[in-house]
Formats: structure tokens, sequence, C-alpha cells
């Protein structure tokens, strides 16, 4: 799994899980939970942004290609929304 690809699944996954397509997410959180410098939450919400994907304005996130957004994340999103499938119950993912 790519660092790129790994930060699009973080942002993609608690969407899924808050039945929600809006998140309200501060650059240094994401950094936090991702274990990067915030400088780098900065350049991937731009190019996120600049795909159309996302829309991001101070610690508002709005996820607008939510297709395109798990085509470009890695094998594991799948994974993992299976695992909570399993785990979880169907509805819940």
């Amino acid at each position: 799994m790519t660092k790129r690809r790994g930060k699009k699944r973080h942002v993609s996954q608690p969407t899924r899980l808050a039945d929600t397509d809006n998140l309200h997410f501060t650059q240094e959180f994401l950094a936090e939970m991702l274990g990067v410098k915030r400088t780098s939450v900065t350049l991937h919400a731009r190019t996120l942004q600049q795909a159309g994907m996302i829309n991001y304005f101070r610690g508002h996130i709005q996820i607008t290609d939510v297709e395109g957004l798990q085509e470009s994340v890695c094998e594991c999103y799948a994974t993992v929304k299976s695992y909570y499938k399993a785990l979880l119950g169907p509805h819940t993912v």
C-alpha cells in the first residue's frame, strides 16, 4: 500500500462508517491520525480537491465523488469493508 492510497482510504473510511459525505476534520487532526506532517495533509487534500473528489475548506471535508475516491484507494479498502461487514452485519457498512 502506498502512502497516497493509504491516506485516501483513511478519508474514505470515516464517511462510510458515519454514513455521511461531510466530515469535520482539521488538517492537524488528520495529520495526527495518519502519523504525517500537516503539510502532507494540505498537499493531498489539494490534490483530491483538484481531482474533483472532495471539497475541503477550514476543517470541513465534503466527499463529492465517492466512487472515484473508492476506485483510487488500494485494495485494502475492500478488505477492511468486508471485515466490518462480517463483524457488524451487512447493514453497517
